[in-house]
């Protein structure tokens, strides 16, 4: 397995967005401040089912203070946390 890629700052909007990641890539960031917001995009080359992770300080499987609210898009949608992107 390769080392996770690091989030390269600044990443806040559409026009300094990191990336593209292939899908198979682990990529690592932070949320700081508290109201941070991060871009990153990845190129999906196939069908399949994705899994995007906020894990907390401690390394648990999710982030719990309330930060993160992960939107993904595409050119012609937008998927809101917790939606289904088919």
């Amino acid at each position: 397995m390769e080392s996770p890629v690091p989030e390269v700052e600044p990443n806040d909007d559409t026009t300094t967005v990191n990336g593209p990641f292939l899908t198979d890539e682990t990529v690592t960031g932070s949320i700081s401040p508290r109201d941070d917001i991060d871009f990153f995009e990845i190129q999906v080359t196939t069908a399949s089912t994705y899994r995007f992770v906020t894990p907390d300080d401690d390394g648990g499987s999710g982030c719990t203070s309330g930060d993160e609210d992960p939107l993904l898009s595409a050119p012609d949608r937008n998927y809101g946390r917790d939606q289904a992107a088919s």
